[in-house]
């Protein structure tokens, strides 16, 4: 637009949309070196997460069991709220029923943590299944 001397007035989106504008040399800032926040994994999701508030079963690889309150769930993976930290990298198992013994259950790793809980990214066979998982 600048090398073709376009000029526009974004007065009224700001006015009325409330659209805030970033400067120019904050854009080319950011261009140059991009905010970590973009950097950030779940920015490349590959499915469609759903939010979903249920307590489920998080076994993580020798360990007893835990409770978790699962968050969102996605064909790829979940993210779950918890008070016990577990390693980036853990192989764990998930189980949607009272026990874990019993179907379902879907085996992750520890893909991500936060302060929130647990992001855990799926790993072979079982996520098909998500939907009949959910109902249970």
């Amino acid at each position: 637009m600048l090398s073709e001397d376009v000029m526009a007035d974004g007065s009224k989106a700001e006015r009325e949309l409330g659209i805030t504008y970033t400067s120019l040399r904050q854009a080319i800032e950011d261009e140059i070196h991009p905010p970590k926040e973009t950097m950030q994994p779940y920015r490349q999701r590959r499915y469609s997460r759903y939010r979903f508030s249920r307590d489920i079963m998080l076994q993580p690889e020798n360990m007893e069991h835990t409770p978790v309150r699962l968050k969102d769930i996605s064909r790829g993976g979940l993210f779950a709220e918890t008070d016990r930290p577990l390693k980036e990298g853990m192989n764990v198992t998930a189980g949607f029923s009272e026990k874990m013994e019993s179907f379902p259950v879907v085996k992750g790793r520890v893909f991500r943590k936060s302060d929130r809980g647990l992001a855990i990214q799926f790993i072979g066979d079982g996520a098909e299944h998500i939907p009949r998982l959910l109902s249970h």
